[in-house]
């Protein structure tokens, strides 16, 4: 079975969401609160959107100069999951303090 891929829509999502969780994007300031109240739940989804984009992406294979471009988006993802890790460490180490 072929099946087509749109890479861009992942890094679309993957750029608009850390800038809108970053509070980097114009927002009204009812969203920026609730952006900031939610932060580790959006994270938490975050990383678990990155988890099956993996799975999916795992089971992907590509042919010549397209799989260097699925790599690069797996690693893309990877780096995703992390940053959302990350931040989510943030907060578990704010909320000691």
């Amino acid at each position: 079975m072929k099946v087509e891929l749109d890479p861009a829509g992942i890094r679309d999502s993957i750029a608009l969401w850390r800038d809108a969780v970053d509070l980097k994007l114009d927002m009204r300031a009812d969203i920026r609160s609730h952006l900031i109240v939610m932060r580790a739940q959006i994270l938490e989804r975050f990383s678990a959107t990155a988890g099956s984009w993996q799975t999916v992406l795992a089971s992907c294979t590509a042919e010549d100069e397209d799989a260097l471009q699925l790599q690069q988006l797996k690693d893309e993802v990877d780096d995703f999951k992390v940053w959302a890790h990350e931040n989510l460490k943030v907060l578990a180490d704010l909320a000691k303090e």
